[in-house]
């Protein structure tokens, strides 16, 4: 019996003639997913090409990569400056110093993979009910894209049920699959719907990421407020900056 490879992006069968593989994952994917134009799908099944072709996902578990040797590269700078110092600080320990720094920032590496699947949903209607929050999650996702409408999620409320609470909790949805996570996060469908407007969606942020972008959302209001105009923040390698939109 031949072997019936499945899209690693759209998870439908794929057609030989129409497959491309990523020279590092090795998997197999449609030239429609993959985002190339119709010259470099050309070039990427001609068999006797020189080029190399690298998914989405594999281009950006190297990106992350190159992102954590640049982290760990500019804190092995820091901790050279304080032992620089060392002569002019006294009674410090600086290896445990060094070894607080980088479990800190191991311990946030390893919250923010746990949370790359995730979304919050806010403004859900609030009754106590579990059930009703996946039933509300699934309609949500149903109207978003009928690729995310099916899938297995956990969801619950974040903090305790107040039946005085004027605003509902927001809702975190576990959906263990960062691919789907954008195609929720990026869809604008929810606004086009009367009875969903009242919704939004978020990535699941650390409280780390929630502090930082509260610190730039203050340096740009402080910069409306003496005179800028055309500001923005903008997230650029998931970080979030003020950008100038002129």
């Amino acid at each position: 019996m031949p072997i019936i490879s499945k899209c690693c992006i759209c998870n439908i069968t794929l057609s030989p003639d129409k497959a491309i593989k990523c020279d590092k994952c090795k998997n197999l994917l449609h030239s429609a997913c993959s985002g190339l134009s119709e010259s470099e799908v050309h070039c990427i099944i001609n068999k006797e090409r020189r080029i190399i072709y690298h998914c989405d996902e594999c281009n950006k578990c190297q990106s992350e990569l190159l992102d954590l040797k640049q982290l760990l590269v500019s804190l092995k700078s820091e901790i050279d400056e304080l032992k620089n110092a060392r002569s002019q600080i006294q009674n410090t320990n600086f290896e445990t110093l060094m070894d607080d720094h980088y479990e800190d920032i191991i311990q946030e590496i390893n919250e923010r993979q746990l949370r790359k699947g995730n979304i919050i949903v806010y403004g859900a209607m609030e009754n106590n009910n579990a059930k009703q929050d996946i039933q509300q999650v699934q309609e949500v996702l149903a109207q978003i894209d009928p690729i995310v409408s099916d899938i297995q999620f956990s969801a619950f409320r974040l903090g305790k049920f107040d039946p005085n609470n004027i605003k509902p909790s927001p809702i975190k949805v576990i959906l263990k699959d960062e691919y789907v996570r954008n195609i929720v996060i990026k869809s604008s469908q929810l606004k086009r719907i009367e009875a969903f407007k009242h919704l939004s969606i978020s990535f699941d942020r650390t409280p780390k990421q929630i502090s930082y972008y509260r610190k730039i959302k203050k340096q740009l209001d402080e910069r409306v407020a003496n005179g800028e105009t055309n500001l923005k923040i903008k997230y650029v390698r998931g970080i979030p900056k003020i950008i100038n939109l002129n």
